[in-house]
């Protein structure tokens, strides 16, 4: 890892994550899928802050994020926290937090345009 101590914020949230989803100790990701995962988190989802992540879990164990997931798909993780699970809720979550903004770029649309005059 690059800097161990900037992952550790990290590392926590994930284990707090991990509660918060009702994943059982004994299945909680080894070192090795851990430290894969820290970085892929670190590396990925850079743009998004610690409390986004925490929320976009605590929305699909509410189930607030079901209809932002494929047809296919659920938030069940099956005792089994992997990359891809990971991903799943996060694209969910991009889903939810775009269909949040609809409303507000829907009001800003509606400002009056002023067009810019030039001397040219």
């Amino acid at each position: 890892m690059k800097n161990i101590a900037s992952m550790q914020p990290i590392a926590d949230l994930l284990t707090e994550i991990y509660v918060l989803v009702g994943l059982t100790v004994d299945k909680y990701p080894n070192e090795l899928e851990e430290g894969l995962l820290i970085k892929f988190v670190h590396s990925k989802y850079q743009y998004f802050t610690l409390n986004e992540i925490r929320l976009s879990f605590t929305l699909a164990v509410t189930r607030d994020l079901n209809t932002f997931l494929s047809k296919d798909e659920n938030i069940g993780h099956y005792q089994n926290f992997s990359v891809e699970y990971f991903c799943k809720i996060m694209a969910a979550y991009s889903k939810y937090k775009a269909h949040q903004l609809i409303p507000l770029l829907a009001k800003t649309s509606k400002m009056p345009f002023f067009e810019e005059k030039s001397d040219f």
